[in-house]
C-alpha cells in the first residue's frame, strides 16, 4: 500500500511497505524455532520415557519371577537386568540419578522403579523421569481342591 507524504520542500512523494516482510520474518523466526525444537524436545522425552519404562518392565518380571525364593538375590538381579536394558535400548538416552534403579517390596507386589533424567536440546531444561513397574510374585502352589 502505498500512502502520500510531505518531502522536502513541501513535494508530495510516495511511502511504501518495502521491509515490512523481512521485519515480520525477523520477529516470527525465533517463534518458529521455539516450537520446532519444543516438538523434538517433546519427542526425545516421550522416547526416553518408553525406554525407562521398558526397562523397568524387564526388571519387574525377574524380580515377580525370582522374589518367590527366599535365597534368591532377587533385587540385585532385578537391579541387574534394568540396569543391561537401559544400557541395550537407550545407551545414554536415560541419564540415571544416583540410586536411579530402586527394587522394592510390598507383601506379595514386588516391582522396581526408574529415576533420571531425558536428554535436553533447550538450554536450563531439566526434564525429569520416574517410572515404576510392579506385579504380584510368581508361586508355585499345590491345588488343594
Amino acid at each position: 500500500m502505498r500512502r502520500a507524504a510531505r518531502g522536502f520542500g513541501g513535494r508530495l512523494r510516495l511511502r511504501g511497505d518495502g521491509g515490512s516482510t523481512a521485519i515480520e520474518f525477523v520477529l516470527l523466526t525465533p517463534i518458529l524455532f521455539v516450537l520446532i525444537f519444543s516438538a523434538v524436545q517433546y519427542a526425545i522425552f516421550f522416547h526416553a520415557r518408553h525406554v525407562a519404562l521398558a526397562a523397568a518392565q524387564a526388571g519387574a518380571r525377574v524380580a515377580r519371577a525370582s522374589a518367590g525364593d527366599p535365597n534368591a538375590p532377587w533385587e540385585a538381579d532385578a537391579r541387574d537386568k534394568t540396569q543391561a536394558y537401559l544400557a541395550q535400548l537407550g545407551g545414554n538416552l536415560v541419564r540415571l540419578k544416583a540410586g536411579g534403579i530402586e527394587t522394592h517390596r510390598e507383601g506379595e507386589i514386588v516391582g522396581v522403579r526408574v529415576q533420571g533424567t531425558a536428554p535436553s536440546i533447550l538450554p536450563l531444561i531439566d526434564i525429569p523421569i520416574d517410572v515404576r513397574s510392579d506385579g504380584p510374585v510368581e508361586r508355585f502352589r499345590e491345588d488343594t481342591g
